[in-house]
């Protein structure tokens, strides 16, 4: 478990760092859990629903992630991320 943890950790660290226009995660293994959304452009007050507006700080330093999504505006950016996957 704390060997997934690590790798899902590692994983948004690289989501994160290649300037996503969108970034998502959620929290928690067991009990409550929340849903982080990175938006570029979005502010807090306009949160409603399930997920909760983060910075790309918050998502990298979520405790106990669960896996992550990215969007990107440029193929080079895809390039890197998944150049640093394999």
């Amino acid at each position: 478990l704390v060997g997934d943890i690590e790798r899902h950790k590692r994983f948004l660290e690289i989501l994160t760092r290649h300037d996503p226009v969108n970034c998502t995660t959620n929290t928690g293994i067991e009990g409550e859990s929340k849903r982080l959304r990175y938006v570029r452009g979005w502010k807090r007050p306009f949160d409603r629903g399930v997920h909760e507006s983060a910075t790309l700080e918050e998502i990298r330093g979520a405790d106990r992630p669960r896996g992550g999504s990215a969007v990107y505006n440029n193929r080079e950016a895809v390039q890197r991320v998944v150049k640093e996957l394999v």
